[in-house]
């Protein structure tokens, strides 16, 4: 009798030890890895890392392949927006295929549930305005990311053609037909600690109560009143009245008026000026002369050479 009891224990242990380190679902590729990279400037170690998972994606050839296009729509919103354009080469990108058993995403206002991998939903309007796109269990969204090489964020693109994306300790957006404008919005979020400048939050008609918290740590917000104590002060004209209250969020009494693409990645003490380019005569043959984003909003400086930037830079980002 007690071996048999030994016997059951050992089996109920063994099925949650496999319920708890269950596998995500990933695709595997021709050479036999479960990740592929998609833009690749150099060592991880110098690069900012950026892995970009899916949701609601089945393992139809269809599915994946639009998967992969969505990537490459991506990376060409990146391409073609400043300050990311010409830093790109201070950039890594790896793309890890995750196969759900069905397609599309959770709609809690529609009552339509998705039997995904990454179990992504968008919001109730009730805890979360419906636009915004997150994973009910995001140890999923980084054990899917965790097949590629390194990364500083992880992105997830999901199959559902409804507006929508988010921004915390990983960033989301939808297939929607603003995707590319979307995903370097909600990637200045991530890299730059940016908040939003919305003046409502739901932005239905509702009545929201204003903002009573304690400082903001974004950058470009603040419910401070004293100038001198304000995180831009230095930047504020004398003859600026404090607090502005023009079109600000409730309770939020100063804000910058940045956009959060174009400044993530610009340097400390420098977000009002366009960073330093390579193609300065005056830059040229300095340690570096860009900036690299790192997380947090930290800024360090790489060195790139031709081989590292042999894709997506342009020559005189080049042989520095």
């Amino acid at each position: 009798m007690k071996r048999n009891t030994s016997l059951f224990l050992c089996g109920i242990a063994l099925l949650i030890s496999c319920a708890t380190f269950a596998q995500v679902r990933v695709q595997t590729n021709a050479n036999g890895l479960k990740y592929a990279g998609v833009l690749v400037n150099g060592a991880t170690a110098g690069k900012y890392n950026i892995v970009f998972v899916g949701d609601g994606f089945t393992s139809s050839a269809t599915d994946q392949a639009k998967f992969n296009k969505a990537v490459a729509d991506a990376v060409d919103a990146m391409r073609n927006e400043p300050p990311y354009a010409q830093q790109l080469c201070s950039f890594n990108i790896w793309r890890v295929n995750v196969i759900s058993t069905e397609a599309g995403i959770d709609h809690p206002l529609s009552s339509i549930n998705k039997n995904t991998e990454l179990d992504c939903t968008f919001g109730d309007n009730v805890s979360q305005p419906e636009r915004t796109i997150y994973s009910t269990d995001e140890a999923k969204v980084f054990e899917a990311a965790n097949y590629a090489p390194k990364h500083d964020a992880v992105y997830v693109l999901v199959n559902d053609t409804e507006y929508g994306g988010a921004s915390g300790s990983v960033v989301y957006t939808s297939l929607e037909s603003s995707m590319k404008q979307v995903v370097v919005h909600e990637l200045g979020h991530f890299v730059g600690r940016l908040a939003d400048e919305y003046t409502c939050r739901f932005c239905d008609g509702r009545v929201e109560p204003a903002y009573s918290g304690p400082e903001l740590t974004a950058v470009n917000v603040t419910t401070q009143t004293n100038r001198s104590l304000i995180k831009w002060n230095n930047l504020i004209n004398a003859a600026t009245p404090v607090p502005t209250t023009v079109d600000n969020p409730a309770g939020v009494v100063g804000r910058r008026h940045l956009d959060a693409e174009r400044q993530a990645v610009r340097p400390a003490g420098a977000m009002d000026r366009e960073p330093r380019q390579c193609g300065d005569p005056a830059q040229r043959g300095t340690p570096d002369c860009r900036p690299l984003a790192q997380p947090g909003g930290r800024m360090e400086r790489v060195r790139h050479t031709t081989a590292e930037c042999a894709w997506g830079c342009s020559p005189d980002q080049r042989d520095r």
